[in-house]
């Protein structure tokens, strides 16, 4: 009964999004470049890491696959996404894995999470050189990592926010 209902919940919801205007800010590559397909993470800040439809959100301003997007060619568990500022010039933009050099600035770079370490360790998938063992080029994010959102609307106006489990 309480999962017809929650469903029920949900479709009124993706309901009243197609109904709104199209207001939520646009998201951005470092290049420029429009990611039309992304969603701001946050609607209280001006600006706003941005996730594609099917990636949480995290605190540390990654974005997550949740599903059907790892089972793409070449996916990766973890991304650099994109941002509401078109100048990256935000604090609140994903500041990592924009090296003009090795990061694919035109869309976003995958992140490998750092295996056997209790700490939040990531490495750019750039072909620069890293070592999570040697700590060359490791991404730190100190602190526990939270789900914020979730972008789970086909609609591109819609992020629906959920209440997330802490990672460990």
């Amino acid at each position: 009964m309480a999962s017809a209902v929650n469903a029920r919940v949900l479709v009124l919801f993706l309901a009243v999004c197609r109904l709104l205007p199209g207001t939520r800010a646009a998201c951005y590559y470092p290049s420029g470049l429009l990611a039309p397909n992304d969603t701001p993470c946050r609607d209280d800040t001006p600006h706003a890491t941005c996730c594609g439809q099917g990636y949480a959100c995290l605190s540390n301003g990654i974005c997550q696959a949740t599903g059907e997007e790892l089972k793409k060619p070449g996916a990766s568990e973890f991304v650099r996404g994109s941002c509401t500022d078109k100048t990256w010039r935000s604090s609140n933009c994903p500041l990592f894995c924009i090296n003009e050099e090795y990061d694919y600035l035109d869309g976003g770079t995958g992140i490998a999470k750092c295996e056997n370490t209790s700490n939040d360790l990531y490495v750019c998938i750039d072909g620069q050189e890293s070592s999570c063992e040697e700590g060359i080029n490791v991404l730190y994010f100190p602190g526990m990592c939270v789900c914020v959102s979730v972008c789970v609307c086909t609609v591109v106006l819609c992020c629906l926010v959920l209440s997330c489990a802490e990672s460990e």
